[in-house]
């Protein structure tokens, strides 16, 4: 069994699966990458909490094509919470938002032999609206076929590796008066004698999380 373990990359904390989740059925083509090139493996979940500066929160991931011919992919979207906004698909090629909980799909496209290509999903909020987002993206292995520079989409050949991403959009202004609120919080609590105890009456000095001392009297 494999370890659980955490990565934090580009304002998204990643958590690998104890194990893979159906890996004997699994169509290896499309694989999603992390911003080192290494394979996110299959039923892994990770927690994305950056604002960039075009107001999205993004998943900061790729997808690389393992094959060394050109192939199609579809990306399967399962929103099962969302706060406000919508989510933006722009992969394999045109950009597509869904906006509802429920299941759809994103428009096909091709990949060249042993191509990596940047995911480009993010959740776009609201502005100002705060809130939590929860959606499982899956990698769809697509037959298609060629006719005078025109590419058609046909079956399914296989279902690829899915991730689940928790999208949070915390008020920042919240988490700094939680911040400060925890640095004024005590740390130690000691007598005159410069002995640690629990509560004592009279003066005591108290030390704050901080590293400030204060002196109190009961």
């Amino acid at each position: 069994m494999k370890k659980i373990f955490t990565l934090l990359m580009l304002g998204c904390l990643f958590m690998t699966p104890a194990f893979a989740q159906d890996d004997e059925d699994l169509d290896e083509t499309f694989e999603f990458v992390d911003a080192n090139g290494k394979v996110v493996p299959n039923g892994s979940e990770l927690t994305c909490s950056t604002l960039n500066d075009l107001g999205q929160i993004s998943t900061g991931l790729s997808v690389r094509n393992t094959n060394n011919s050109k192939e199609a992919v579809q990306v399967a979207v399962n929103i099962s919470k969302i706060a406000n906004g919508q989510i933006s698909v722009c992969f394999p090629t045109t950009c597509q938002n869904f906006s509802t909980i429920g299941t759809a799909t994103a428009a096909a496209g091709t990949m060249a032999a042993e191509e990596t290509k940047d995911f480009a999903t993010e959740w776009v909020p609201t502005k100002d609206s705060y809130g939590e987002t929860d959606a499982t993206f899956q990698l769809i292995h697509k037959d298609f076929s060629t006719t005078k520079g025109f590419i058609s989409y046909g079956e399914t050949l296989g279902y690829g590796p899915k991730i689940t991403v928790h999208f949070v959009y915390a008020d920042p202004t919240a988490i700094k008066s939680v911040d400060a609120a925890k640095q004024k919080s005590v740390a130690a609590r000691y007598n005159l004698l410069g002995q640690r105890v629990s509560n004592a009456n009279g003066l005591t000095i108290v030390k704050l999380a901080n590293g400030k001392t204060v002196k109190v009297m009961k």
